[in-house]
């Protein structure tokens, strides 16, 4: 390497070193993430930025605002306790769980998800509502005799596939 080339190497060393990084994309979770909200009873899922977000979108959906009926006083439109009447209500809460943040925001967690977090959720398959005894097969949330059905089915494939081969 000959004087010419080392300072020329140098030189664009420095200059490379002083220019700015490019800015790199923002990571899905600062984006958005689903949050489950309501009122301790039934939650239902939205995708915001925040919590605080999420929670105002319940409210405003649910009429849920204070506006509606005042906390202090029952009152609508109560304007002595609330300076923002489209403000949520207090009791409204905001929950977010990691195993949901691969979830974009065009799919709303399945109910397997919701389930695995602790949620009571109606069966896939049939839609009742066995809370107490509801399974994940194979992604879904399944009542106790839906769960039993899924198995013998599956059950079922693997013995016929079995006899195909033999």
């Amino acid at each position: 390497m000959n004087r010419r080339e080392f300072l020329t190497t140098a030189a664009g060393t420095a200059i490379a070193s002083a220019m700015p990084l490019p800015a790199l994309p923002e990571p899905a979770a600062s984006v958005g993430r689903w949050f489950a909200v309501g009122n301790g009873e039934m939650h239902y899922a939205f995708w915001a930025k925040t919590a605080e977000e999420a929670v105002k979108l319940y409210a405003q959906e649910h009429d849920a605002v204070v506006g509606e009926s005042c906390p202090d006083c029952g009152e609508a439109d109560c304007t002595e306790h609330n300076a923002d009447l489209d403000a949520p209500q207090p009791w409204l809460e905001a929950h977010s769980f990691k195993s949901w943040e691969a979830f974009g925001p065009a799919v709303e967690p399945p109910k397997s998800a919701w389930m695995r977090e602790g949620y009571y959720v109606p069966c896939d398959a049939c839609n009742d509502w066995e809370p107490t005894q509801c399974y994940e097969h194979e992604g879904r949330a399944l009542c106790c005799d839906c769960y039993h059905a899924a198995r013998i089915e599956k059950l079922d494939r693997i013995i016929e596939e079995g006899s195909n081969h033999g």
